[in-house]
């Protein structure tokens, strides 16, 4: 992506699941625009990408989160975007705690903005079952 192309412009605040599903399409669309048909795309951030700290992975109905993958705490999010239930370590999230999910989310942006990010495309959920 290009310095000029700042994928956060308008997503100020992404307080709400309307505004991560519209977060999360933007990514998508604009990632099949530029790499062509694609089923999946990760985004791995971090302060080392070859073995990054937070991954997303997005598919057209479910993003993943990996959070804190090189620490003790390993988190990892699960999101289903029609309905917007939000499982952490596979139990459902309480509102109160929605923050935190899209606080990683927003990091992920920013590392977008900073060019900060390697992308993995047509990642399976199989694949990701694999991750522990």
């Amino acid at each position: 992506m290009s310095k000029k192309h700042n994928i956060i412009s308008g997503f100020d605040q992404v307080n709400s699941p309307e505004k991560l599903n519209d977060v999360f399409d933007l990514i998508l669309t604009s990632s099949k625009q530029i790499l062509g048909n694609i089923l999946s795309i990760g985004i791995k951030y971090g302060k080392n990408l070859d073995k990054p700290d937070h991954m997303l992975v997005l598919f057209p109905n479910e993003v993943y989160g990996f959070e804190s993958w090189n620490g003790q705490k390993k988190v990892r999010w699960q999101y289903v975007i029609k309905t917007k239930l939000l499982l952490r370590n596979g139990l459902t999230v309480k509102n109160s705690e929605r923050q935190l999910f899209t606080d990683l989310v927003w990091q992920g942006l920013n590392a977008i903005n900073a060019q900060n990010v390697a992308f993995s495309k047509n990642i399976t959920k199989n694949e990701l079952k694999s991750l522990k």
